[in-house]
């Protein structure tokens, strides 16, 4: 019979649990280290370390990586975005007695917010920096911190440091610069200085419809297409002579200040060979599209416009020292009547005032003669007797110098159209002789074909039998 032990149904009792001890509780703490040996070590000792120092540590935690590229310097993001108005510089001999036009730029205020108003606008001219900043209104305008929209004196002066007083360039380049806060965008505006004297004389030269060939097609083809010869004929070759007889050239105009840049860049590429038109200042409406359109389609009054503003010029050529009893602007230019209520206004006589239509007929508002084109040489024959009384003395040798010239060009063309008048009608004679000939000619073949078939029907009858032709049935057709 087998144990009780090997029929055990619980199995073998459980392991007894040893007793609770604080041996148990607490486990013997690790050896000590002697801090004070670590740091400082026994003269000649050898000993290592299986452990790094945890107060300096052999090598540090992060290891330093190599140094990051230097970040080059951003350049200005530099844009166009505005247009400004050409500015006139009236200035005596010695330099003494400065004034100038306004200074009227506009920033596409629609780029900036609100925040931008009152920043300054830094001016360059020939890319020197004037002294004194303008500052930028809530629209995109700019004045100076005066208010205005002419410089102090103090400015007017540096000026001269900037144009030397034997300065021959035919203009000096402006810029105005604004830029936009914590950032490195600058934006900026361009327009052109001209610098005058007092007793300068100035011919005024419409735009659209004077130059160009006609008003609305005009502007399309010129501003919108780049057809920058759609001007009328002989326009460049009439005005470079009067601007190389030492008269100014001004281009007044009622477009919006929005298209100044594009009616310059017109007026510097339009070319007839081997002329182009001359440089001179460029004036446009400064109070935008809005006051374009109102000046010119709701009011219809541009001429009070252009009024204002030849007379604002004749007033800075007055503080700039003028002394010539003549005045400031002697012959005007225009297509409307406006034009010449303009001209008349600011003391241009009425003979020397000029109107052009869109087949590019000239004639003058008091005087019966029309002229062909500005190409026609009677047109600067008609006009140099009324200017010159008007002009400084230094000028008057020139025109008549010009005058000459004109009247041997025109004898010429006489005579040439004369030439062309007699070889055209030579031509006419010959073409009508050769047409009765031919004609002459025609008529006899016609009559030889009628004979001969007269001839050929008669023969063709007499070869009939005698009893067909007496036939009494036969019928003649």
């Amino acid at each position: 019979m087998a144990d009780d032990g090997d029929y055990d149904l619980f199995g073998p009792p459980p392991p007894t649990k040893p007793a609770d001890s604080y041996e148990n509780l607490f486990p013997p703490a690790a050896p000590s280290v002697d801090v004070g040996n670590e740091l400082f070590p026994a003269a000649g000792s050898t000993a290592s370390y299986d452990h790094p120092n945890p107060l300096f540590p052999q090598e540090p935690v992060l290891a330093r990586g190599p140094a990051p590229p230097a970040v080059a310097r951003q350049t200005d993001d530099m844009k166009k975005a505005g247009n400004a108005i050409d500015i006139i510089l009236v200035r005596n001999d010695s330099g003494t007695a400065i004034a100038c036009t306004p200074w009227v730029a506009a920033f596409s205020y629609s780029r900036f917010s609100s925040s931008s108003a009152g920043d300054h606008v830094d001016v360059f001219v020939n890319g020197r920096k004037l002294p004194l900043p303008m500052v930028l209104g809530d629209k995109g305008r700019c004045a100076f911190p005066s208010g205005l929209d002419t410089p102090p004196d103090d400015v007017l002066a540096f000026l001269n440091d900037i144009i030397p007083l034997d300065d021959t360039s035919s203009y000096a380049s402006v810029r105005f610069e604004h830029r936009k806060r914590y950032t490195a965008s600058v934006r900026y505006v361009e327009c052109r200085l001209y610098v005058w004297g007092p007793d300068d004389a100035a011919i005024v030269a419409d735009l659209d419809g004077t130059i160009t060939i006609s008003d609305i097609e005009g502007h399309i083809r010129t501003l919108r297409l780049g057809q920058y010869d759609f001007i009328h004929a002989g326009a460049c070759a009439f005005f470079g002579k009067l601007h190389a007889m030492g008269l100014r050239i001004l281009y007044l105009t009622a477009r919006p200040i929005h298209w100044a840049d594009s009616s310059r860049e017109h007026l510097d590429q339009a070319a007839q060979p081997p002329y182009k038109l001359p440089p001179g200042p460029l004036i446009t409406n400064s109070s935008g599209y809005t006051g374009a359109l109102l000046t010119e389609v709701v009011n219809k009054n541009p001429n009070v416009f252009k009024q204002n503003v030849l007379n604002t010029i004749q007033l800075a050529t007055i503080h700039g020292g003028r002394k010539s009893a003549h005045p400031v602007f002697v012959a005007g230019f225009g297509n409307r009547p406006t034009d010449v209520a303009a001209y008349e206004a600011v003391g241009i006589d009425a003979a020397a005032i000029f109107l052009i239509d869109p087949t590019s007929s000239l004639k003058a508002v008091r005087g019966a003669k029309v002229f062909e084109s500005y190409a026609d040489p009677e047109a600067l024959l008609w006009l140099l007797p009324k200017l010159k009384p008007n002009v400084p003395f230094g000028l008057r040798d020139t025109m008549d110098s010009y005058f000459a010239h004109e009247v041997v060009e025109a004898e010429e063309r006489k005579a040439a159209r004369a030439k062309a008048k007699a070889l055209d009608a030579e031509t006419r004679s010959l073409s009508r002789t050769l047409s009765s000939s031919t004609s002459s000619s025609s008529n006899s073949t016609r009559t030889l074909q009628r004979q001969g078939s007269s001839a050929g029907s008669s023969s063709s009858y007499s070869t009939l039998p005698p009893s067909f032709a007496l036939h009494p049935n036969r019928t003649e057709l």
